[in-house]
């Protein structure tokens, strides 16, 4: 029987992370500030995995507050993405701001209270907190155009929060283990989960540019024969007089 080793498993997820926004990245030809921070956010999130599959080798500074702040900056990166698209862009201030008093109350728990499974906790809620928050906004793109890869992005994160809910309520309930990198059932199928919304929310947002694209074009079609026909018909009027 093979082990499930959790920082292989982390370390394999967050090398995913980093392969598919680069991936995306290398593919979309209209690489703007949209697209900079869904792949920027992917990036950082697989930067934070991979120093997390280092803890038994890296400093704990670097595989604790360091690592957890690069996967929130991840999150909040694709969820500024989104809000770009919506026309609702977060200030840079505010995501700022947010990364402060994310990293000083972890660090409150970590250094002041000591407590892994508050650490544990925070954490849980507050990645649930991001994904909600990148589900609804994925949803609120494809309201108006039916999107076919905002649903798929909403369905990816959507698994990984149900998941992280159910880790949560084991800890909660003393049914698992307060260890970060100890190997429980939650942790497996979390690890897989963030591994099948990486591959499915990338190729997504591809979709997502490409319906887009789409779109534009119709509409530039749309408007440059409405144009056509506008001209015809005066050249008809001009030629009748």
């Amino acid at each position: 029987m093979i082990e499930f080793h959790v920082p292989t498993a982390s370390l394999l997820t967050g090398l995913v992370c980093l392969l598919m926004p680069a991936v995306t990245w290398l593919v979309l030809p209209n690489r703007n500030t949209r697209v900079l921070f869904w792949c920027s956010g992917g990036e950082l999130m697989g930067i934070g995995l991979i120093l997390i599959g280092l803890r038994e080798y890296a400093p704990e500074w670097a595989t604790l507050p360091l690592a957890n702040l690069f996967i929130f900056l991840g999150l909040t990166f694709r969820a500024q993405s989104l809000r770009i698209d919506l026309a609702i862009s977060w200030h840079w201030r505010w995501i700022i701001a947010s990364a402060f008093i994310f990293i000083v109350v972890f660090e409150g728990i970590r250094l002041g209270l000591q407590n892994d499974l508050l650490r544990l906790q925070y954490n849980g809620l507050i990645r649930f907190l991001l994904l909600s928050h990148l589900v609804v906004l994925a949803l609120k793109i494809d309201k108006p155009v039916k999107s076919n890869g905002a649903k798929w992005i909403a369905a990816g994160y959507f698994m990984v929060i149900l998941i992280i809910l159910k880790r949560t309520l084991w800890l909660a309930m003393g049914w698992d283990i307060p260890i970060p990198l100890a190997t429980s059932s939650s942790v497996i199928f979390l690890s897989i989960a963030v591994i099948f919304s990486a591959v499915i929310s990338d190729i997504a947002y591809l979709g997502i540019e490409n319906e887009r694209t789409h779109r534009e074009l119709i509409k530039a079609k749309q408007v440059a024969e409405a144009a056509s026909k506008s001209k015809g018909e005066f050249l008809a009027n001009m030629s009748h007089e």
